[in-house]
């Protein structure tokens, strides 16, 4: 059974750059302003902060079939299995 490996791709986040208060609303950069009177208004603590955004979730690593699958059942069969015709 040759199969050739699969690589794993990894996945790709967008990062997004901006403030967290501590009751976890997220505000960019963008929206400073309101972050610090939302900040204010709460008597929150306030922190910087990267969000990921996942864009594709990639394909994780699948290693090539290291045994020999019986094609009628489809059942694993061990690597020294030699079928009796």
């Amino acid at each position: 059974v040759d199969q050739p490996e699969v690589k794993a791709i990894p996945p790709k986040y967008n990062v997004i750059k901006g403030l967290m208060t501590s009751d976890g609303k997220f505000f960019p950069y963008s929206q400073q302003d309101e972050a610090y009177e939302y900040q204010l208004k709460h008597k929150l603590g306030i922190g910087n902060r990267e969000k990921r955004e996942l864009i594709d979730p990639g394909r994780p690593y699948s290693p090539e079939k290291g045994h020999w699958e019986d094609p009628t059942t489809g059942k694993r069969l061990s690597p020294t299995y030699e079928r009796s015709h």
